[in-house]
């Protein structure tokens, strides 16, 4: 096998101070010096960016080629900050400038970026609104060998994953190599799946490296009341313990920080809407602190942000997946390899959520990654970039973009629906020698600041109020909290908030520039931020069926009497809810007019979602969903409406795709809230067929329909 060159053995152990490479080091690194194509799944601080980066580092030495050599994609900007700085210290010792690009770096650094960088850092968004600006050479990426990706289970799960994929073959049409491409990643479910999407048209040999190094961990869970989390912090700092807590709301994190700070314990607030500014001196605060330090976080600390050693995490809520769990446990242990935390359980549905975690965990399991593998409306949205990118459409760009994963599944006569509604809206043109070429449309977006914003930006998140005192930014305000603070200024002369732990009273707010200019304060009160509440996967809600089929108590975690003793209860309490010989547990309450019905499932949010369409298709319509069950009111009495599924579900899985496809087309508005829901903003680029199939693929989870044949037909 490969191994590192002297040169770059050398640096490692003189410059960084390196004794020996970890185990995933000493798996990856080989692989990738031979030219595979990479996804390396291993825990927080085990040293895979450096496991990933390393040998492209010695390849790049032997080879320094012209102009970027190596893109890094991270879904964070904090995240960019953090991975650019890290890397500087290892390739700038080799002359290699690394670049970083993102909304908060400035034009000059960007200019000098494109020059001098080897190495650019960044998002899927900036890269797409690199690749569509008119001050860009696209030459060069012309040189453009490795793409690395953090985080890319982070990715995979959303549709942000399948812009990426689609602007690395949009690099690969630039590039004169073959892109070697490498991932990082938590661990997940289905890593070989995970491998493939990332594969897209590369036709280098892949492969997973993953280690069973994992650290040992020590769990204890308490109800909230039992112990007091001031009392427990300041326990853990007398001795000497580093701490992160996990919140989950940015509310949550505001209102536990001014508790902490009340009972004489200094607590460090980190979300999304505290400055950058001030999370980044937070973040080098924490590291640079050998003894007792506290962060109060969201899962903004979750991804892999280097705030040093963690001794203990604490959990005030339990997290939706056992994914997130490990990710958060993870930060804890790199000193002594042990994951230590605390898991505060405040209510009987995080009870219920440490039941499929703590399940999970003592099986081996964690979710599996469910990639997009048909998403026309992105490929419509991608095709009026790479057009106008190249100013007119050639079949062989055509062809390398079909290849990315999201766009496999994408057929002839769906891209022909897609190409005619493109020339329709005018995105597209056709030209003199039938090239298609940027349309009216197209060129209004792409030469308008604000529109083409919106184009690169696909999944934006809400404009929030930015807060200043003195000129400096605070953070941010949610605009519904912003304006409750405008009715209180207005109506009262006067209004006060908590933020990045200090309280404040506003002085103006200037709702055009969505600007607050504030000063200090010892009155307080706690913001509202909005967002879609969590969902729970197939996987993690039948880990809590298996856990409530056994009623028994996972053994791998300590847990009090107290929480014992609600445990055995909600066990027995929900035990007939589950079955051991099917999925489907079914009660109903029969009325003169109206059967109410309750069907368990335990399919999770959106399994329960696909189960409530294909009723709908049986003409019921007032039907209610959650994690675990479906609530029925129908003229139908079960028997009927688990027959009417029986006949649907023996169908085959294309005629079921194709039913459903036709009933969303049907039936506008469930297209519209669907997409709404998703927060998908893209259906305007592709018409009202390939809409309802899109979101018909996206709702048929094999998982589901699988645990319907099962039960309704008999096949398993």
């Amino acid at each position: 096998m490969p191994k590192l060159s002297s040169s770059v053995a050398s640096f490692l152990t003189n410059n960084l101070g390196w004794k020996s490479l970890t185990a995933i080091q000493k798996k990856a690194i080989p692989e990738i010096i031979s030219g595979k194509n990479v996804l390396i799944i291993a825990g927080t601080a085990s040293g895979k960016t450096e496991a990933a980066m390393i040998p492209i580092l010695q390849k790049m030495s032997k080879n320094r080629g012209k102009g970027i050599i190596c893109i890094y994609f991270a879904p964070l900007k904090a995240l960019i900050n953090d991975i650019a700085q890290r890397l500087k210290g290892i390739f700038e010792r080799f002359d290699f400038y690394v670049g970083k690009w993102h909304g908060d770096v400035s034009q000059s650094d960007k200019i000098y970026a494109l020059k001098e960088a080897k190495i650019l850092v960044t998002t899927p968004e900036s890269m797409e609104g690199l690749l569509t600006s008119k001050k860009f050479s696209p030459e060069i990426f012309s040189d453009l060998r490795f793409v690395v990706i953090d985080e890319v289970h982070n990715f995979a799960n959303n549709p942000r994953g399948a812009q990426l994929m689609s602007l690395i073959e949009r690099l690969q049409i630039i590039s004169r190599n073959e892109i070697q491409r490498v991932a990082m990643s938590a661990t997940v479910g289905n890593p070989e799946k995970l491998l493939q999407w990332i594969t897209g048209c590369s036709e280098r040999e892949s492969v997973v490296i993953e280690t069973n190094s994992a650290s040992r961990r020590e769990i204890n869970v308490r109800k909230e009341e039992e112990i007091e989390l001031s009392d427990l912090v300041k326990n853990l700092l007398s001795e000497n313990k580093k701490i992160i807590i996990f919140a989950d709301s940015r509310k949550e994190v505001e209102h536990y920080t001014r508790k902490l700070l009340d009972s004489g314990i200094e607590a460090l607030p980190h979300h999304s809407s505290v400055s950058k500014t001030i999370r980044e001196s937070i973040e080098k605060a924490f590291k640079a602190n050998d003894k007792s330090c506290v962060i109060i976080a969201t899962s903004t600390l979750e991804l892999g942000i280097d705030v040093g050693n963690v001794d203990t995490v604490i959990f005030l809520n339990v997290p939706y997946s056992t994914s997130s769990f490990l990710q958060r446990i993870g930060r804890s242990g790199r000193k002594s390899k042990i994951s230590k935390a605390w898991i505060l359980i405040p209510r009987e549905e995080d009870l219920i959520r440490f039941l499929g975690i703590a399940t999970m965990l003592q099986d081996g399991e964690v979710e599996k990654v469910r990639p997009l593998w048909y998403y026309p409306q992105l490929f419509a949205h991608q095709i009026i970039a790479l057009t106008y990118e190249k100013q007119k459409l050639l079949i062989e760009h055509l062809k390398v973009l079909k290849n990315a994963s999201p766009f496999k599944e994408i057929k002839k006569d769906d891209f022909e629906l897609l190409r005619d509604h493109l020339l329709n809206k005018h995105y597209l043109e056709l030209n003199s020698e039938n090239y298609l070429v940027p349309g009216s449309e197209t060129l209004e977006i792409m030469e308008s600041g604000y529109k083409k914003k919106n184009f690169v930006v696909l999944f934006p998140t809400t404009v929030d109020f930015i807060v200043y005192h003195k000129g400096v930014e605070i953070g941010t305000l949610h605009p519904i909290f912003a304006q409750t603070l405008q009715e209180s200024f207005q109506k009262e002369g006067y209004a006060v908030f908590s933020l990045a732990k200090e309280n404040w009273r506003v002085e103006k707010i200037d709702t055009r520039k969505r600007k607050i200019d504030v000063v200090p304060t010892n009155e307080s009160q706690i913001p509202k931020w909005m967002s879609f509440g969590s969902k729970m996967d197939f996987d993690f809600a039948q880990a809590i069926r298996k856990a409530l089929i056994s009623q028994e108590i996972p053994k791998n975690v300590n847990v009090s009497e107290t929480i014992k003793s609600e445990l055995l209860d909600l066990m027995d309490v929900e035990k007939n809810t589950v079955a051991t010989d099917r999925y489907l547990v079914t009660s109903q309450l029969a009325t003169p007019n109206m059967y109410e019905i309750d069907v368990f499932t335990y399919f999770g949010n959106q399994g329960n979602l696909l189960l409530k369409y294909l009723i709908k298709m049986l003409g019921i319509e007032k039907i209610k969903i959650n994690w675990r069950s479906i609530n029925i009111k129908s003229e139908k009495s079960i028997d009927r409406i688990l027959a009417g599924l029986k006949e649907l579900i023996s169908k085959p899985d294309s005629e079921i795709l194709d039913l459903l496809t036709a009933f969303l087309l049907k039936n506008n508005k469930e297209i519209s809230t669907l997409y709404l829901q998703l927060g998908d903003t893209l259906k305007r680029y592709i018409p009202p067929e390939l809409q309802a199939r899109s979101l018909a693929k996206y709702l048929l989870d094999d998982r589901v329909v699988d645990a319907l044949r099962s039960d309704l037909v008999g096949e398993s």
